[in-house]
Formats: structure tokens, C-alpha cells, sequence
């Protein structure tokens, strides 16, 4: 991906130098060519610069697509999970800190059955609520709170208190133990996706300081050759990495439950 953006801010400057170096050569022409000579070389060299434009608009947009990425938002609202339920047929795979924003319109999603496919695989892989580490990072990346403080032990019992209430919501679904996967992870994160049907992704980029509720977000395709395996491969790593915890999702839920003071 980052040569990817490299070649694409090297070819725009090679254009903006172009366009510069044409936009010269017309004022030039029109100031000392003689009539008609000078209108037919200002006529051609701007046929030229529009072509170039355009051949190289085409190049970038055909690297988007050969990349895998059919569409970037600067900002992914959270009501905006609600479009992706619909998307999904076979499976689905969920990778992030608490599922917070995203559970109300999985929950409402599931519990639609004329919406839901029967049969679909369904993984939610969230930050486990004892990995104080990871959640210590998430309050300092996220909301830049000073590590060791009272506010970054506030900020990690209200984060701990988030991931309980998620999956409050997905084990009181019907059947949820058995059509819904939960692990737990401990990895300090920068992103979060959905992913549906191995054929589409959702990656939001959490960025750094600021709330993760809105971030931008790359809509992924499975294409050859794309980013897409390399997004997937991240979450299966995971996945498989988390596999072998002791404790089910609702025995970590009602031990906690019994423990943590509830805000």
C-alpha cells in the first residue's frame, strides 16, 4: 500500500510540473510566434496537457481498482455499519476493541430473520476486557491520556465496561453460543473491519488522538492481486492465534460481572 501511494505522489507531481511547464510554453508561444503559428502551437500543446490529464486520471483510477479499493471515506459515521449487515450471504468476521458501535445493528440484523441468511458463519474477535495492556493503548492512542494517570484508569474501566456490554448483547441473542464465534484478543490495534463473505472488507483507520467512532474507511474487494488477502490474512492470524483460551466468552462475562464494579 505505500508504494502504492508513493508511485501515486510521484506521478501526480510529474503532472503538476507538466501542466505548469505546458501552461509556459502557451504563454510563451502566444507572446512570440508569429499569426496563426502561435494559436495552432497554444491549440496543440493544450490537446496535449487535457490528453495527459486524463491518460493519467485513468492510470490512477486503474491502479484504485487493480488494488482492490472500490471506495475511501474520509469519514465513517457509526450509524454507517448498518449498510453492512445486508451485504452478507455466507459469513462474517468482525476484528476490533469492543464492538460497541457496531453491536446495536448486528444484534438487530440477527434477530432478523428475513434478513439473515440461516447458516451464516459469524466471528467477533474484541480486545479481552482483563488485557489492561491493550486497552491502556487504546485510551492513550485514541484520546492521547497520559499513561500512569487517573484519567487513563477511568478510561480503561469505561473501555472494559463496553466490551462486558457487548457481549451482554451477543450472548443474550437466540442460539448464540451456537452460530456466533467470540475470542478474545490482546493486541494493541489501529484499525478495525468487517469483513463479509471473503469478497468484501470494511477497514477503518483509527486515527491517532482522536475518537475511533469516526474514521476513514477503505471499502475493500477480494481481487487478485489486491490488498484484500492481506486484511483477511490479519484476521485469520488472529483468529487462530486466539483459539485457546481457558474460559468461554460467558464464563469471562459472568466472572467479571461478579468482579468489576459496573459504572
Amino acid at each position: 500500500m505505500s508504494s502504492q501511494k508513493f508511485k501515486f505522489a510521484e506521478s501526480r507531481t510529474v503532472v503538476i510540473v507538466g501542466f505548469i511547464g505546458a501552461v509556459c510554453t502557451v504563454i510563451a508561444s502566444l507572446t512570440f510566434l508569429p499569426n496563426p503559428w502561435r494559436w495552432i502551437a497554444a491549440s496543440l500543446i493544450t490537446v496535449v496537457v487535457v490528453v495527459g490529464l486524463v491518460y493519467e486520471a485513468g492510470c490512477s483510477r486503474l491502479s484504485l481498482l487493480q488494488s482492490g479499493i472500490v471506495q475511501y471515506r474520509k469519514a465513517f459515521q457509526p450509524e454507517d455499519n448498518a449498510e453492512v449487515f445486508p451485504l452478507i450471504k455466507r459469513s462474517y468476521a468482525y476484528l476490533g476493541h469492543s464492538y460497541g458501535t457496531a453491536s446495536e445493528n448486528f444484534c438487530t440484523w440477527y434477530d432478523d430473520n428475513t434478513e439473515r441468511p440461516s447458516n451464516v458463519e459469524v466471528r467477533i474477535l474484541i480486545a479481552h476486557p482483563e488485557a489492561a495492556d491493550a486497552l491502556r493503548y487504546e485510551a492513550h492512542y485514541l484520546e492521547d491520556i497520559p499513561y500512569s494517570s487517573t484519567e487513563e484508569a477511568s478510561r480503561v474501566a469505561a473501555s472494559q465496561q463496553k466490551i462486558l456490554s457487548t457481549l451482554d448483547k451477543l450472548l443474550a441473542l437466540k442460539a448464540a453460543e451456537t452460530f456466533i464465534q467470540i475470542r478474545f484478543h490482546r493486541e494493541r490495534l489501529h484499525e478495525w473491519m468487517h469483513l463479509v463473505d471473503d469478497e468484501l472488507a470494511y477497514v477503518g483507520i483509527l486515527p491517532r488522538h482522536r475518537s475511533g467512532r469516526v474514521c476513514p474507511v477503505m471499502i475493500l474487494k477480494n481481487t487478485s492481486g489486491g490488498v484484500f488477502g492481506s486484511y483477511r490474512d490479519r484476521f485469520e492470524s488472529l483468529w487462530d492465534a486466539c483459539k485457546n483460551s481457558a474460559e468461554s466468552p460467558r464464563e469471562v462475562l459472568n466472572r467479571l460481572r461478579r468482579t468489576v464494579p459496573q459504572s
